[in-house]
């Protein structure tokens, strides 16, 4: 009977520290978010994924408007480059090889063997007028400092969105530069996943300017159209993506993302026809 009433008694002040939870996240007040990165875009901007220069200017010659998407990687040399791929023995050396990825390499035995590769400031650089979104793929010493030194001058704080899996890297580069655009990572989106399931999804914590999510993460739903009405409440951006196929695109467009992720132009040209 005791055991029955304690458990009874737990379970009254759980949900109650749950609703004073819920109840003190609906009650707070969140100003209109505005940033010049979002002026004069479409609604729903597109954002390309971007792996080679020539793709790049092949798309901006179809559509002028669109955004990019650039995956940035270190080199041993502390470079950022991007339009990087995966290395394997065959393209060196097995004496030189260093594994898959570039941070183990120098920038310029990079080029040799991928002559795509570039500098990640060469490219911000060579289009002044677009706007970027840069996925910071490596967690490495420094990385926060080599990119506020690679932008420098080209006006990051208006153009340029950094996103990262590792919260880590958001926080350092934030500290240095406050009035950059700042998206989420992995650990955000499990959550407000988490959030949701507890039923106190207004209480999750969110340091973001962007919430940036793709469909599916880790074999299972990235986020749900309750938590995209929370994002809204907060008066945040919402950017979706990968779109994969016809039927992503279509529900990021029903949902009114501000923006949409897309592999390639082609795609965009054949989901987006009437």
């Amino acid at each position: 009977m005791r055991v029955l009433f304690i458990s009874i008694v737990s379970i009254i002040v759980l949900f109650v520290v749950l609703l004073i939870s819920r109840l003190w996240g609906l009650g707070q007040k969140y100003p209109d978010f505005q940033h010049p990165f979002f002026e004069n875009l479409a609604a729903p901007a597109i954002v390309i994924k971007a792996q080679t220069e020539k793709e790049l200017d092949d798309t901006l010659r179809a559509k002028p408007d669109v955004l990019f998407w650039l995956d940035v990687e270190t080199t041993s040399d502390k470079k950022l480059i991007v339009f990087s791929m995966d290395l394997n023995p065959k393209q060196m050396s097995i004496e030189a090889y260093r594994g898959p990825k570039p941070m183990g390499y120098p920038f310029q035995q990079l080029k040799n063997t991928h002559p795509d590769i570039r500098e990640l400031r060469d490219v911000i650089a060579k289009y002044p007028g677009q706007k970027f979104v840069l996925n910071i793929l490596d967690n490495v010493e420094g990385v926060h400092t080599g990119l506020v030194e690679a932008l420098k001058g080209l006006s990051p704080e208006k153009r340029i969105l950094v996103q990262s899996n590792y919260n880590v890297i958001m926080t350092s580069v934030k500290e240095l530069e406050p009035f950059w655009l700042f998206g989420c990572s992995q650990a955000d989106l499990m959550r407000f996943l988490t959030f949701e399931s507890m039923w106190i999804l207004p209480a999750t914590p969110f340091k973001g300017d962007v919430f940036i999510s793709p469909f599916v993460l880790l074999g299972r739903p990235a986020f749900h159209e309750t938590a995209l009405e929370e994002v809204r409440r907060r008066k945040k951006k919402i950017i979706l993506g990968p779109a994969l196929d016809k039927k992503e695109f279509d529900d990021a467009v029903r949902m009114k993302a501000d923006a949409i992720i897309i592999e390639n132009l082609s795609d965009y040209l054949d989901w987006s026809r009437p």
